[in-house]
């Protein structure tokens, strides 16, 4: 699958890099405002998908740092802030069209996206400078998934 995170991916990425992978994929599972079974799941399935060179125990505390900050958020202000600052921090267009693509598995496991979940995609494709082709294309990588 062309939108996986591979070892080539993951190798060149620092671990602040890999930390706003981790924000965005927890900002994905909680857009909604709370983590369905399926979310779960998937997200869980998603992150040990990547070969992240990192044991279990590591990547537990990344994702719990990562649920902290996103349950700092407070209004539409501090979320932009938040995704234009995992925007910032993650330069690569392929490596951002992947996380994307990820955020995309996670919020329709459940088959459907509400309102919450298609603006904060709609958010994270903007900042990330991700044109409305592609956007189509992973969204469509996602369906069939």
């Amino acid at each position: 699958m062309k939108f996986v995170l591979n070892q080539e991916d993951v190798k060149s990425l620092s671990e602040d890099q890999q930390s706003a992978i981790f924000d965005a994929l927890v900002a994905a599972a909680w857009a909604d405002g709370n983590v369905s079974q399926a979310e779960m799941a998937r997200f869980e399935a998603e992150v040990v998908k990547v070969p992240w060179g990192k044991d279990e125990q590591t990547l537990i505390k990344m994702v719990h740092a990562s649920r902290d900050r996103v349950g700092q958020l407070k209004d539409k202000d501090g979320v932009l802030a938040f995704i234009k600052n995992i925007a910032d921090r993650v330069p690569s267009q392929t490596v951002r069209e992947k996380i994307l693509y990820m955020m995309g598995v996670i919020m329709f496991s459940d088959r459907q996206l509400s309102d919450a979940e298609k603006n904060v995609v709609a958010a994270f494709a903007q900042a990330f400078g991700i044109s409305k082709e592609r956007f189509d294309l992973i969204g469509a990588e996602v369906r069939g998934n």
